[in-house]
């Protein structure tokens, strides 16, 4: 009985360690995203908008996912993330990104594309939050032998 009863009681220790382990690294892994947040609304006074628009003139792919031209709108979630949202809500994807420059000027925001098999794929985002470059093309460079196409962001 004595040893069932420790043996519970080993069980519960061990799960609430669990749990405290699990949201120890929680807390660890969201504090940087909110100072990072901190960082670059302190470096780029005048943050307060945070979506972006775009008329995109031309289909175009985010990894596998083909999206058709026309108006998306764009929202920078976190310094790595951000949701691109076609006008009339029917496309939506999830991008995760990863710092390459400082932040732009609004009227030198933009979204760079890269060829790749004659498709266009969304290589860079441009924005008063930085330069991002997205994290499955971060390993990617673009080259004079990858043709670029460029599309302005406007903020409302």
């Amino acid at each position: 009985m004595k040893r069932q009863i420790a043996h519970g009681l080993l069980r519960v220790l061990s799960f609430c360690l669990i749990q405290i382990v699990a949201m120890a690294a929680w807390a660890q892994e969201s504090e940087p995203a909110q100072r990072s947040a901190e960082v670059h609304t302190q470096n780029a006074p005048g943050l307060a908008v945070s979506r972006a628009e775009a008329n995109i003139p031309f289909d175009f792919w985010i990894g596998p996912e083909e999206m058709a031209a026309g108006d998306y709108t764009f929202q920078v979630v976190v310094p790595s993330v951000a949701i691109i949202r076609s006008a009339d809500g029917k496309l939506e994807e999830q991008i995760f990104m990863v710092d390459v420059g400082p932040p732009v000027a609004r009227s030198e925001s933009k979204l760079v594309f890269v060829m790749r098999d004659d498709k266009p794929m969304l290589f860079e985002l441009w924005s008063i939050y930085g330069k991002r470059r997205l994290s499955a093309e971060s390993a990617a460079v673009a080259t004079k032998k990858n043709r670029t196409r460029v599309v302005d962001l406007s903020y409302h």
